[in-house]
């Protein structure tokens, strides 16, 4: 394996493309620090059995992280149209 486009499936990635793997990855570490945040306070809070404050943890979270996924990491900006792919 040696080449830059190996790694890509022969297909080049795009500046689109690579500002959305970025935005991906500062969702995915933003919901783990969220999910321990909670796991925490509700451990603290409540003193419930761990597999309980875990279960609690990860609905908040997931709910949490979907509306940020939704509404500020991968909004649409107004104003603009999306472009029409070509897929050849």
């Amino acid at each position: 394996m040696s080449g830059k486009t190996e790694s890509t499936g022969g297909n080049p990635v795009s500046l689109k493309d690579a500002k959305n793997i970025i935005a991906g990855s500062a969702a995915e570490s933003n919901d783990r620090v969220i999910h321990q945040m909670i796991l925490n306070g509700v451990a603290v809070a409540f003193k419930w059995d761990p597999v309980i404050c875990n279960l609690v943890a990860l609905c908040f979270s997931g709910i949490l992280n979907f509306s940020m996924n939704e509404f500020v990491i991968f909004r649409k900006k107004e104003g603009k149209e999306p472009k029409e792919q070509n897929l050849q």
